[in-house]
């Protein structure tokens, strides 16, 4: 008897426990097939291998899969735009694809306006799959344009999906639906969908095509902030799980307020997992475990039957990719095309500003690897020079505002104390431009924002009250990507023209096109050292050609200007470690302590917080790597406690998640990090999260729960392998001195100011010699 007595106990007992598997997808922007059209090679992502790996885990999981998207499917990748606008066919063969793996339920994203509203239309009606908005509504009627949520059914638990799409879309595609759609802010939007969603499941998802948080590439008063997903873990009702979208980047799971969020990377080249255990409680289940995981498909091979699905498909825009469109008479490359004036940004910029009837024109180099070769020139080429469907636009401009916007541009490249050149890691390739119709000089040994000399029109000095208009790109013209210095200037020109169309009929009506002549550099990175820095990290010169005398003697030829350039290089480095070797500094005490506790660690604090202005800094465990002697200290010994080039950031936080951030400090039997602006009383004998006495300021101030502070942290702290901030707003610190989730609903603002140059500055102003800090910040309470 008693086996069967056991048999039945597991079998009441399994069906109180049920199993979910979340796959999601977010930007796979028309990568359908595993193949990179315009590099004509294959592609490490891609929706036939996101089939193989739904297969397996269908096979592996019965009736536990759901598969979902958070938007921006049907633009982005030539295989979308061919079946969008080239050759429309229904169903498209990306919907058809998504039919293929299996989705159960999508939201739109911004870029499934960017056909217009008709191709819109035609190709979501082809899905066999939900799609479902909570923020899109139809104007006049005031009623939603797809259904809120929709309900999955998967081992009898019933699991809602609702979705909302970033109110940009009200931004940059306003023309197609001015009068037709809104997009309401998501904050306002998603608390109704969420109650009414949670009376009719047991576990809720919400699909965010919206970044984690951070700033609006546009003005948001009157449409609504880009990146608002952090924020649907606000309010009393709360989804289970967020798949977040738009902004391109990814991480494997973060939690905010129980919440956890997931995002995926974009071109279907990772996907989340998500493991969802539940128990049932009375008619309900209840979730008991969430485990979630970032998986790469970069090894996964396309799924067979797609692959034979779209095979015809795939050659028919490869045949189109393939088609001659003109000659050239002589190459244009892109390779040095952001650190130098040459004629393939002339002829881009050229052909733009004659179209727009401009006095100058803006071009953006997308990719460095993209060439006109001398020869043939296809639609394949075209497109490697202007990826996006952005349209031309024309502005008018003052001289301040191009000026500001040259600044803006300067901002690609980072150089730090030393004089050493390199791509700002915090700023995209496509936030770069080059101005075409002007004359100016990038001068890299000067800060940020103040980096333009010499602009001059036409060879006239440009005055801030001067008057242009300029052709950029409607995307550029929006004020994306940090240029709020166009918003609200004039649009003198926009008849909706795809800028590569512009660029493929330039070809096809000159047949033969001779690329212009550079006779006069019209712009230029000085000086020459950062210019010849700045060219290396994109073109490797080669060697200069040594040839012989038929003797033999074989003495080689003497390359003039390359041992110039070698003498120049040496002096540069030369001069730079002596300026490293010479005394900036004299320490009374030796700094050797690098403990919570001791000196190193608060003086480390102390730079960052004066060096941001902030009312507290935290240094991590890990941050500091050397020790500092007593007596004169060159900047090499100084920059060497704190190595590896991290940024500072700043971050506004409540005063109540501030208390939360200093228990983290104290939960270990040894406090984790150092910090300034704060004396920290705390009971160690106390339980965890209950340790913190009391909290008193520089100034004398008490913690206000209700106030809002600015904290000082250091790039080392975020731990990009757990999670991948959007737009720089989420992280997580080293050995939990403050732990996820704390961060995510607040902004992370970072300066141009590295950690060791904050601490060389601080220690140069500092009356010399330099006494460490004498009190304590850390008082061990024993009740």
């Amino acid at each position: 008897m008693l086996p069967s007595i056991l048999l039945l106990v597991a079998a009441l007992q399994a069906t109180d426990s049920a199993h979910v598997v979340v796959v999601a997808t977010t930007d796979v922007r028309g990568h359908a097939t595993g193949w990179d059209f315009a590099r004509d090679a294959a592609d490490p992502g891609g929706l036939a291998r996101v089939a193989t790996v739904v297969d397996s885990l269908r096979a592996r999981y019965p009736d536990q899969v759901i598969v979902v998207d958070a938007g921006d499917v049907i633009d982005g990748d030539p295989f979308a735009a061919y079946f969008s606008d080239i050759v429309p066919r229904t169903p498209h063969p990306v919907m058809d694809a998504m039919n293929g793996v299996g989705y159960d339920v999508a939201t739109p994203g911004e870029r499934e306006f960017n056909f217009g509203l008709t191709v819109m239309n035609r190709t979501l009606s082809s899905a066999s799959f939900a799609y479902v908005s909570g923020n899109i509504r139809v104007p006049g009627r005031d009623t939603l344009a797809f259904a809120p949520y929709k309900v999955i059914l998967r081992q009898s638990v019933r699991i809602g999906v609702t979705g909302f799409t970033t109110p940009g879309v009200m931004f940059w595609n306003r023309e197609a639906v001015r009068g037709k759609l809104r997009v309401e802010r998501i904050e306002q939007a998603a608390r109704p969908v969420f109650r009414d969603m949670a009376h009719d499941a047991d576990f809720t998802i919400a699909l965010a095509h919206s970044g984690m948080d951070g700033p609006s590439s546009y003005d948001t008063a009157n449409v609504g902030g880009e990146n608002r997903a952090a924020r649907l873990a606000d309010g009393d009702v709360r989804p289970d799980l967020v798949v977040v979208g738009h902004s391109g980047r990814e991480f494997a799971d973060s939690v905010l307020n129980g919440v956890h969020f997931v995002q995926p990377g974009p071109l279907a080249r990772s996907i989340s997992v998500v493991h969802i255990d539940l128990v049932r409680q009375g008619d309900r289940w209840r979730p008991t475990r969430i485990r979630a995981e970032l998986v790469s498909l970069a090894r996964v091979t396309p799924s067979a039957r797609l692959s034979r699905r779209f095979a015809d498909a795939q050659n028919t825009v490869e045949s189109w990719f393939a088609t001659p469109i003109g000659e050239a008479a002589a190459p244009m490359r892109a390779a040095a095309a952001r650190v130098e004036d040459g004629a393939l940004t002339r002829f881009m910029g050229e052909t733009l500003r004659r179209a727009a009837h401009a006095d100058l024109a803006a071009t953006t180099i997308y990719d460095t690897r993209a060439a006109i070769e001398s020869g043939e020139i296809t639609i394949r080429q075209m497109y490697a020079l202007a990826p996006t469907e952005a349209t031309l636009r024309a502005v008018r401009i003052n001289g301040a505002q191009l000026r500001a916007y040259l600044e803006q541009s300067a901002r690609y490249f980072y150089a730090d104390s030393t004089g050493r050149i390199a791509v700002n890691a915090y700023v995209s390739p496509e936030a770069y431009d080059v101005l075409v119709g002007a004359g100016y000089a990038i001068d890299l040994t000067r800060a940020p924002g103040d980096r333009i000399r010499d602009l001059t029109i036409a060879g006239r000095p440009v005055q801030p009250t001067d008057s242009f208009t300029l052709a950029l790109s409607s995307t550029r013209q929006t004020g994306a990507n940090g240029y709020e210095v166009l918003r609200g200037a004039p649009v003198v020109y926009d008849r909706g023209e795809r800028i590569r169309d512009l660029l493929i009929a330039e070809v096809r009506n000159r047949r033969v096109v001779q690329p212009p002549v550079v006779a006069t550099v019209a712009w230029r990175i000085v000086p020459d050292t950062a210019a010849r820095a700045a060219r290396a990290l994109f073109v490797r010169d080669a060697a200069p050609v040594v040839s012989a005398r038929p003797d033999s003697f074989h003495l080689p030829v003497v390359d003039r200007v390359a041992e110039a350039r070698r003498d120049s290089i040496d002096r540069a480095d030369r001069l730079a470690a002596e300026a490293a070797q010479a005394t900036v500094t004299t320490l009374k005490l030796p700094a050797t302590d690098r403990s919570p506790r001791g000196t190193l660690g608060q003086l480390v604090a102390d730079a960052y917080r004066s060096a941001l202005r902030v009312d507290i800094a935290i240094v991590g465990p890990d941050e500091i790597a050397g020790t500092l002697p007593a007596g004169p200290l060159t900047a090499a010994q100084v920059s060497a406690v704190l190595p590896g080039g991290q940024r500072l950031m700043r971050l506004q936080v409540s005063g109540d998640d501030l208390r939360w951030m200093l228990e983290h400090l104290v939960e270990r039997d040894e406090p984790c990090c150092a910090f300034s602006g704060v004396t920290l009383t705390y009971v160690p004998t106390k339980p965890v999260f209950q340790r913190v006495k009391q909290v008193r300021f520089t100034n004398g101030a008490r913690l206000d729960r209700k106030a809002t502070y600015s904290l000082a942290i250091s790039g080392s702290l975020v731990d990009s392998e757990q999670v991948m901030a959007l737009g720089g707003t989420q992280c997580t610190v080293a050995l939990g001195c403050v732990r996820s989730g704390l961060l995510g609903r607040w902004q992370l603002e970072k300066s141009e100011l590295t950690g060791a140059d904050a601490f060389l500055d601080y220690l140069r102003r500092l009356p010399q010699p330099v006494s460490l800090p004498e009190s304590s910040r850390l008082v061990s309470s024993g009740r």
